[in-house]
């Protein structure tokens, strides 16, 4: 995983690095992150500082090591918050600006090699997360709506139902928004019945495109699992939350 992808601009990954460790810096010593790291805390401090930059294969094993021990993890468990039922609290996980952007470097380094062309969301809190995990990935980001726009001649539809009271919704994505032939990375913010997925893998699927991805801050329970379309060919969840 660590191998560094040539494909990638050695400037934007020694500046992803350095974002890295200042974020992470807010919420570990430089202690904790050398052992997690595997580098010398001097040398963690003096890029935090701006006093060197690494290299970009150095650069690149920060990132790919921060994903591997799952420090994205660690700060979601500070902030994540479970009522007795089974409410999360994501609006402070989905627009907290450190969580937003670890969560783009591990995307980056978990489809990578899947040729993303299109990042594709349902407004609105899985927005932020989109828009980062595009610019890591360095695609287009389409965000599907449950109303349409004026000005937008064209919408392609997927209806789904709400429960408590039983309530038919839809959502509405441009008409070129998603384009045949895109490799399409589902990002939302949080999963729980998996209609809003089954209603994103139906808009790109009428839109010509395939689904071979699903990233994720929160998932609750399983049953989200049962409308993950069969070409996806990597799930990822930060943080999974079983059903009691």
């Amino acid at each position: 995983m660590c191998a560094y992808p040539e494909r990638l601009p050695k400037v934007k990954v020694q500046a992803m690095a350095v974002e890295c460790l200042r974020h992470l810096k807010s919420f570990f010593t430089y202690r904790e992150l050398s052992k997690e790291l595997g580098f010398p805390e001097a040398v963690l401090c003096r890029y935090v500082r701006g006093d060197m930059v690494p290299g970009p294969e150095r650069a690149w094993q920060i990132v790919c090591r921060a994903a591997e021990v799952d420090l994205l993890g660690r700060l979601v468990d500070r902030v994540l918050v479970l009522d007795e039922s089974g409410v999360v609290n994501i609006y402070f996980i989905a627009y907290d600006r450190s969580i937003v952007s670890l969560a783009a470097q591990r995307a980056l380094v978990e489809f990578l090699d899947l040729d993303v062309s299109k990042v594709l969301t349902a407004a609105v809190n899985g927005i932020p997360l989109a828009v980062a995990v595009s610019n890591a990935l360095d695609v287009d980001v389409a965000v599907a709506k449950g109303t349409r726009d004026a000005g937008v001649v064209s919408y392609l539809e997927a209806e789904y139902m709400t429960p408590s009271p039983p309530t038919l919704r839809s959502l509405y994505l441009p008409k070129g928004a998603v384009r045949r032939g895109d490799r399409v990375l589902i990002v939302d913010d949080l999963l729980h019945s998996g209609r809003t997925l089954s209603a994103l893998s139906s808009l790109t699927e009428k839109s010509g495109g395939v689904v071979v991805g699903v990233f994720a801050l929160i998932s609750v329970g399983e049953s989200w699992r049962a409308l993950v379309p069969q070409t996806v060919e990597k799930v990822v969840v930060v943080r999974e939350i079983a059903l009691s």
